[in-house]
């Protein structure tokens, strides 16, 4: 939910009753409360909102579920982004073709406290729009992550372009790559160092019928071999209210280095997913 009060402020809050409720020092992200900030709006063009949101990493990580292409998203996006945390964030349109994005948060996960108050994560966006339906962007962050006395770095860069999508009405087509890089220190003082990217295709049929594409691979370590997940989605989607409603149907053939069940390897395997959403 969200909404204005007065000519120059705005909130917003986000609640997921299906999430676990867990205790608040859990570092998982089994909490209800998702998003809750209030904004100042009162400068055209621009917003600075205080509060836990997501912070600006990758294009998928940040779009909302409501506008997602595919049931799921990328496994690099789910491993790299999709994160919130408590702090400072800035949106703002430089121009028609460039918007900023910026934020000064805590580095520790949504809903969780910490005993220190030392730890600072930086996270970037700049977009460029050239023409209508296309953009191209890089995002970045670093900092200090998960809070405690280590107080370990974590450095993540993302490159995407995307043409299409839920925000350019009457699009048929629409295209999607995205790249991203993790290097995350480690207690002993290493770096753990992955990647990921996918490529997504998907066109519409007629006035509501979607079928889609998509290519995604995860390297969890790449300075050891064997550590590679890729997936192959095809998707069936019904649009019928465009993002408002709409179900989809999706099988996922996954591949996992390394993946045993009972002792066997079975490093391939196969999903179906049925969603429906309503958005209102």
């Amino acid at each position: 939910m969200q909404g204005k009060f007065g000519s120059s402020w705005g909130f917003e809050v986000m609640l997921d009753p299906a999430k676990a409720i867990t205790p608040q020092t859990s570092n998982t992200d089994g909490k209800v409360l998702q998003d809750l900030a209030i904004t100042f709006l009162g400068l055209k063009g621009h917003e600075f909102s205080l509060g836990q949101k997501k912070i600006y990493l990758s294009e998928e990580g940040v779009r909302s579920s409501s506008e997602l292409w595919f049931g799921e998203r990328a496994m690099a996006t789910r491993a790299f982004s999709d994160t919130r945390q408590t702090g400072f964030f800035y949106r703002g349109d430089l121009s028609e073709m460039f918007t900023l994005y910026s934020a000064i948060t805590n580095g520790t996960p949504a809903n969780t406290t910490s005993g220190t108050n030392d730890t600072v994560m930086y996270t970037g966006r700049l977009d460029f729009k050239p023409m209508k339906g296309l953009n191209v962007g890089v995002s970045g962050l670093d900092g200090n992550i998960g809070g405690g006395a280590s107080h370990l770095n974590s450095n993540r860069f993302a490159a995407h372009a995307k043409y299409g999508g839920y925000d350019v009405p009457g699009s048929r087509l629409w295209l999607e790559a995205e790249y991203l890089n993790a290097q995350d220190e480690q207690v002993n003082g290493t770096k753990l160092n992955r990647w990921g990217w996918y490529a997504s295709a998907l066109y519409i049929v007629g006035q509501n019928i979607q079928i889609g594409f998509r290519y995604d691979v995860l390297n969890n370590n790449k300075d050891v071999d064997g550590n590679t997940n890729r997936m192959y989605t095809t998707g069936l989607h019904w649009l019928p209210l465009w993002k408002n409603v709409n179900v989809k149907l999706e099988w996922y053939n996954v591949h996992q280095d390394g993946r045993k069940v009972n002792g066997v390897s079975a490093q391939s395997y196969n999903e179906i997913l049925l969603a429906a959403q309503a958005a209102f």
